[in-house]
């Protein structure tokens, strides 16, 4: 099946396309909205900015596919093969990635509240600037990816691993990061309050001092280490 085909039978109605082999298609800006793509290849195919909120991929090839500004959200891509995709600017918002393989992912600037990554694979992965509120990240595996000025507001990070991850100048206000591992990470300008949990985090977060409080604004700024290899500094607001 080719692009052109696959259109025209979405335009007469038809939704079901399940194992269509389409890769390296051009699908650029398509309206493929609640079709069921189930274990559909789309390897290196340009599905940049198109249409496919709602649609069922679980089971589908999206390795190294260009899928920037796209519109996801409530898709399912749970065991979906990632590995490389583009995802800069696009919407996953509320999409489930459970177990995905998102290795070397480009998720840079994308929506990602609300999505469920717990258990996927995102080593290695560009996740600067993107919005990560209320995101399930539970047993993720972070190491060595960039969440540079990240999002990160009620995350669930509970037990990821965030080894050599870059975590400077995240928002992690009400962030869960119980028995999460951050050795070797990067949190320099680290956002956090006091509903941010770190019981059990991998090294033990020590308060070593207060730099400046602001009691208009109900805020105080603490300076916290961890035990070596991590000699950062984060922000604490009370």
């Amino acid at each position: 099946m080719n692009a052109s085909e696959l259109l025209k039978r979405y335009a007469a109605g038809e939704r079901i396309f399940r194992g269509v082999d389409l890769r390296g298609v051009d699908l650029s800006r398509a309206d493929l909205s609640e079709t069921d793509l189930r274990g559909a290849n789309f390897s290196k195919a340009d599905l940049s900015y198109a249409q496919l909120w709602g649609a069922p991929l679980w089971g589908a090839n999206l390795s190294e596919t260009d899928l920037r500004g796209a519109n996801l959200s409530r898709a399912n891509l749970s065991g979906t093969d990632l590995r490389g995709a583009n995802f800069s600017q696009a919407d996953l918002s509320y999409a489930q990635l459970s177990g995905a393989p998102l290795w070397r992912a480009f998720l840079r600037g994308a929506d990602l509240r609300g999505a469920n990554f717990s258990q996927a694979d995102l080593r290695e992965a560009d996740l600067s600037y993107a919005q990560l509120w209320g995101v399930n990240l539970k047993e993720a595996n972070l190491k060595e990816a960039d969440l540079k000025e990240a999002k990160l507001y009620r995350a669930d990070l509970r037990e990821a691993n965030l080894r050599e991850a870059d975590l400077s100048t995240v928002q992690l206000l009400g962030a869960k990061l119980e028995r999460a591992t951050l050795t070797g990470a990067c949190i320099e300008d680290w956002n956090i309050n006091s509903d941010t949990n770190f019981n059990g985090v991998i090294p033990n977060p020590v308060i070593v001092g207060y730099l400046s409080k602001s009691p208009n604004l109900f805020q105080t700024k603490a300076l916290i280490f961890f035990n070596r290899p991590l000699v950062k500094r984060i922000w604490y607001n009370l």
